[in-house]
Formats: structure tokens, sequence, C-alpha cells
């Protein structure tokens, strides 16, 4: 069996779609169509949530927010953010790094990468 695709969704993305925000709307319904139909694999960090309630309760009202939150969360699967994963973008995933921060980073991201975390 050929692996899905994988998508991380920026918070605008899912915005877009959940509010039908133009002209970017359509883009972001074919993608989340994807994501339902399994053609491929939508992940959002558990931050963009907080964020989005935060908007569309605004537009839409609590109640609306949180119904809109519940389909998404059926769609995408939740990429948590931590202290790890930070580190691990100051040292790996940047061109260039203040010296200071690639110092202090070091050690966690070694860490963080003996336990088999790598960026695909």
């Amino acid at each position: 069996m050929a692996s899905k695709d994988k998508i991380f969704l920026d918070t605008d993305v899912a915005l877009d779609h959940l509010a039908d925000r133009q002209p970017f709307a359509e883009y972001a319904h074919r993608l989340f169509a994807l994501a339902e139909t399994g053609g491929l694999i939508a992940c959002l960090s558990s931050l963009s949530f907080g964020n989005l309630y935060y908007i569309l309760r605004k537009l839409r009202g609590h109640d609306d927010a949180l119904a809109l939150l519940r389909k998404l969360k059926l769609l995408v699967r939740v990429s948590a953010v931590s202290e790890a994963e930070i580190h691990f973008v100051f040292r790996l995933a940047t061109g260039h790094c203040d010296r200071r921060v690639f110092e202090q980073t070091l050690a966690d991201t070694l860490v963080w990468l003996w336990r088999g975390y790598y960026a695909n």
C-alpha cells in the first residue's frame, strides 16, 4: 500500500475553510475534501485550535465555533507542540542559528534525536 501524502496546515488555511474566507476558501475546501475522503493526511498544530476558537467565536459565536472545531478535529491529526519541537527547529530546521541558541539547544536536540524523532 502506497503511503498517503501528509501535509501540515497553517492555521490560516483551516480558517479559510471553516469561515469560508475568500479568495482562498475554495483551495482550502479542496484540501479538506481530500482529507475527508482519505486522499491525504492533514495535520494541524494543537495551538491552532485555540487560535481558531478565538477568531471563530468572534465571527460565529461560542456554540458555532465549538461545533466547527469538533468537525475539524475529525479531519486532522493534531500535532502537539512542546519544548522539544521548538529546540528541534532551532537546531536543525534553520539554515542559520544564533550561536547562543545553538549552544543552549544542542544537548536537548541530541536527546530528542536519540529518542527517534526525525523531521519528515
